[in-house]
C-alpha cells in the first residue's frame, strides 16, 4: 500500500484532492493508497518526527501533495527543503493556486507542478509519474556481512530468500548472505518489493512473468509463489501493468 500525504491549509480543497487522489488511484491505477492529510508543514513534520522515520522520510509516504502559500506556517517549497531534500525518495506533487511559483519549486526536487484547480486527467498523469519514479528509487540498505558494515542498493537485488537464520540477497551479479530475519529487512525496502512466499522478497521490477505457482524473473531464474499469497501477487502485477505503459510517457 502506498502512503500519499497531502498538506493544504483549506479543509475543503483537502478534501476533495483526497477524495479524487483516492478515485484515481482505486478505479485507474489499480491500488488503495494511504492517505494522509495535514493543515500545515508543522503538523506534517510533527507527524514525520513522532513516527520516527526524520531521517527516512519515504518510510513516512512514498508520495506528497503539496500546497506552496500555507497559512500558520512555512510555505510548501520552503518544507519540501528541509523534510524532503534531494535524494529523499519522496515523490513531490506541487499544487497551487499561484503561478509564480512555478520557477521557484525548481530549487527542490520535484515531479510535477499542477494549477488549482486540479483536472482529474493532470493528477492521474502526476500520480503516474510519481509511482514510476518511487518504483526505482530507494534508500540503500545498511547490513552486515561478514562483521563488516556493507552498502546495498535495493535496485540491484533480484529477491531475498530467508533459510534458517540467514538471508540470501541474491543480486544481479552475485549473491550476499547476512544473519538477519526477512521480517526485519523488508520494512527497510522500497515498496516494489514484495512478499510471495513466507521465506521470499521479490523485486517486481526483476519479474518476468507468473505461472501462477512461481515468479520467472528476467535472469530466468524462478521464485516461488506460497498458495496465500497468489492473489496478492496476481493484483500487483495487474496494478504494474496499468501504471507501466503510462508511466514512461
Amino acid at each position: 500500500m502506498r502512503s500519499i500525504a497531502i498538506v493544504d491549509d483549506s479543509p475543503t480543497q483537502r478534501d476533495r484532492l483526497a477524495a479524487l487522489t483516492r478515485h484515481i488511484c482505486m478505479e485507474t491505477l489499480g491500488f488503495e493508497p494511504a492517505i494522509q492529510c495535514f493543515a500545515t508543514t508543522e503538523e506534517l513534520e510533527q507527524a514525520i518526527t513522532t513516527s520516527g522515520n526524520r531521517n527516512f522520510p519515504s518510510r513516512f509516504c512514498s508520495i506528497a501533495l503539496m500546497d506552496i502559500e500555507i497559512d500558520g506556517g512555512r510555505n510548501g517549497i520552503e518544507a519540501v527543503h528541509t523534510l524532503f531534500p534531494e535524494g529523499s525518495g519522496v515523490q513531490v506533487v506541487y499544487i497551487t493556486g499561484f503561478i509564480e511559483y512555478c520557477t521557484a519549486v525548481y530549487e527542490t526536487e520535484h515531479v510535477s507542478f499542477l494549477l488549482k484547480p486540479v483536472k482529474t486527467g493532470e493528477l492521474e498523469h502526476a500520480l503516474r509519474q510519481a509511482i514510476a519514479n518511487a518504483m526505482h528509487s530507494g534508500e540503500p540498505l545498511h547490513i552486515t556481512v561478514n562483521k563488516r558494515d556493507t552498502t546495498i542498493y535495493p535496485e540491484r537485488i533480484l529477491y531475498i530468500e530467508s533459510r534458517l537464520r540467514m538471508l540470501n540477497l541474491h543480486c544481479t551479479s552475485n549473491v550476499i548472505r547476512t544473519y538477519m530475519r526477512l521480517s526485519s529487512i523488508e520494512p527497510q525496502l522500497p515498496d516494489y518489493f514484495l512478499r510471495c512466499h513466507t521465506s521470499f522478497l521479490v523485486n517486481m521490477h526483476a519479474v518476468e512473468m507468473s505461472t501462477g505457482t512461481d515468479l520467472i524473473l528476467t535472469n530466468g531464474e524462478k521464485v516461488p509463489i506460497s498458495q496465500r499469497r497468489r492473489k496478492l501477487v496476481h493484483d500487483a502485477i495487474v496494478a504494474r501493468s496499468r501504471i507501466a505503459p503510462h508511466a514512461r510517457t
